[in-house]
């Protein structure tokens, strides 16, 4: 049984010329890869995110640190020390050093390399003796931060806007492809079903007047197509088992009449003295019989005229005529009006 449904779902397919199940299996296909593409962008975007914040924190942090260099400068603080290995700590962050990997823009990376050369260079002053020379080359320096945390921001900016772009027209494909499989569904999948389990009851109620709309060169197509035909072939058999059930039950009903006529026919001529008119009734029993339209018995007598009875319709010239033999003597003749005897040999 299991092979036979197997060889019946291949012939459908290789019937169907445009599949139902393939197509909405491409489309859910379709929108799980647009989902994977998505959430994939969306995680690389935001891990490469993280440090973001941080590093525009810890870039803003050393403009307040080069000015706090000079004030220390200015002041003389003991904390001259502490503040420049502070700097050198905060250029040299994990955050920092994060702006060398291969998802940042090479000129962020050329501008981070820049500040660490300008910093090595501003340290060697600062260590020098001549510091206050510092104070004249500070502006600069901060200038140079702020011109690399503007593009840090930007940056980070970019990713974001990407992001929302992205996931904007990700989140569009997947609606446009979901209402595309519902519409389809609708119209491929679910129409032609209904229409056939209306068919299928209108056939329980033995109306087989059944002609579905066919819905394409797909599965449900060719299996509306095999409904349509069941349908023909069913009404085609089913009426023909009804005719041929009239038929039997109008021959047996015929032949039942047939039978009470015999019967009372019998009944009259069982008489202790069968007169004119046990053979009158017996005409009458004749006429009633379905098809029969007129009957006219002849009876011959021996040296007399011969005698006619008739009942229904006249007899005339043409009509069929039974002799009425017995022991090769000649009785009379039966006229009638109908084929009661071919009826009856049937």
């Amino acid at each position: 049984m299991v092979v036979i449904f197997e060889r019946e779902g291949k012939r459908i397919k290789k019937a169907a010329k445009r599949s139902v199940t393939s197509t909405v299996a491409k489309a859910m296909l379709l929108i799980l890869l647009l989902s994977v593409m998505i959430t994939s962008f969306a995680i690389i975007t935001l891990a490469s995110s993280l440090n973001d914040a941080e590093a525009v924190n810890v870039a803003g942090s050393m403009r307040m640190q080069s000015y706090r260099l000079a004030h220390d400068i200015q002041t003389n603080s003991g904390q001259y020390a502490l503040h420049i290995a502070q700097f050198e700590k905060s250029i040299y962050s994990p955050s920092m050093k994060a702006l060398q990997n291969w998802t940042v823009p090479d000129d962020i990376t050329h501008d981070y390399y820049q500040l660490i050369t300008r910093w090595h260079e501003l340290k060697h002053v600062l260590k020098g003796q001549n510091k206050q020379a510092y104070l004249d080359l500070v502006a600069g320096f901060v200038s140079q931060i702020d011109a690399f945390v503007f593009k840090l921001q930007e940056f980070s900016e970019r990713k974001l806007i990407k992001l929302a772009w992205v996931g904007g027209l990700g989140l569009g494909g997947v609606l446009l492809i979901s209402v595309f499989v519902v519409y389809f569904v609708r119209g491929q999948i679910v129409a032609p079903l209904r229409a056939l389990v209306l068919a299928s009851e209108q056939i329980k109620t033995r109306s087989f007047n059944v002609q579905l709309p066919e819905s394409g060169e797909t599965e449900l197509g060719v299996l509306t197509r095999a409904f349509n035909k069941m349908a023909y072939d069913l009404g085609m058999l089913y009426r023909g088992m009804e005719k041929a059930v009239n038929e039997k039950t109008h021959k047996l009903q015929h032949a039942n009449q047939s039978l009470k006529v015999l019967y009372d026919c019998s009944q009259e001529l069982t008489a202790s003295r069968i007169t004119i008119d046990n053979f009158q009734a017996i005409l009458k029993h004749l006429v009633s019989v379905e098809g029969i339209e007129g009957v006219e018995l002849e009876i011959n007598e021996i040296a007399e005229k011969s005698i006619r009875l008739s009942e229904g319709k006249t007899i005339v010239d043409g009509d069929k005529k039974q002799p009425l033999m017995l022991d090769g003597l000649h009785l009379g003749n039966l006229h009638w009006k109908s084929g009661f005897l071919a009826r009856i040999r049937r």
